[in-house]
């Protein structure tokens, strides 16, 4: 069986490295995988940060997220004519998302999909984030106390390897205890002068190996912050003409 793992997307951030993800979308289909895994942060959510560039307009941004997540996801999978599984981990940014995002988003798909705080598939934990609270981008890596607490989530469940996601930095990958702990960077974009560290990835695994494939080309941060604005003004003029009106 072979899973296909996401870290964080948020779209719906004039950050979000949209293009790179759209690629490795493209290049995720091709591989035809069983399961497809997000690792939560899905969508940026609404009002709450302020590199949101919905906090300078009056549209309802979670209409133009669920849109674009049809786009960059559901229409990949579609015409790809592939039936991989589709599991969305929960994240800090898109918990209370699921009754007015996921499941209006994936209407007119035929797609097995779940929505949960973690998943078990053969004997890797998928999750968000190992620790119940964290900063964020902040946290640049994994950490002793990460490595402790997933220790311990291997050993309660049994499972020999652990991939998540939070962290907004570089790939990370160790084996520590015959447990594989594997920490996927975000597609959010920062600040060139210290972001040289910013390699999107993701990760292709099955229960005895994993590959990770990095998008090395990346886009500039002028171009990934034109992109986004491009595509959500795709989104609204769209929503217009199937609503026939913005609801605001």
């Amino acid at each position: 069986m072979k899973v296909v793992a996401f870290g964080d997307i948020h779209i719906g951030n004039v950050m979000a490295d949209l293009i790179s993800f759209s690629h490795a979308m493209d290049e995720v289909i091709r591989y035809k995988p069983d399961i497809i895994v997000l690792l939560g942060d899905v969508i940026d959510g609404a009002m709450k940060y302020p590199t949101q560039i919905f906090k300078q307009s009056s549209i309802r941004p979670i209409d133009v997220q669920r849109k674009l997540f049809r786009w960059l996801v559901l229409d990949k999978i579609k015409n790809a004519d592939i039936k991989s599984k589709l599991v969305i981990i929960m994240g800090n940014h898109d918990t209370n998302f699921i009754e007015n995002f996921l499941k209006p988003a994936l209407q007119g798909y035929d797609l097995e999909y779940e929505y949960v705080t973690k998943a078990v598939i053969g004997r890797t934990l998928f999750l968000h984030y190992i620790l119940r609270r964290g900063r964020g981008s902040y946290a640049t890596s994994i950490t002793p106390m990460m490595v402790t607490m997933m220790l311990s989530q291997a050993l309660a469940l049994g499972v020999k390897r652990i991939v998540f996601s939070h962290i907004h930095r570089g790939l990370a990958h160790l084996i520590v205890g015959g447990v594989e702990m594997i920490a996927l960077p975000s597609f959010m974009r920062f600040n060139d002068s210290y972001d040289y560290m910013y390699v999107p990835c993701y990760a292709i695994i099955d229960d005895n190996a994993v590959t990770f494939r990095c998008i090395e080309d990346r886009p500039t941060i002028s171009d990934v912050q034109l992109y986004n604005i491009d595509i959500i003004d795709k989104a609204i003029k769209e929503i217009i003409k199937e609503e026939g009106k913005l609801y605001v």
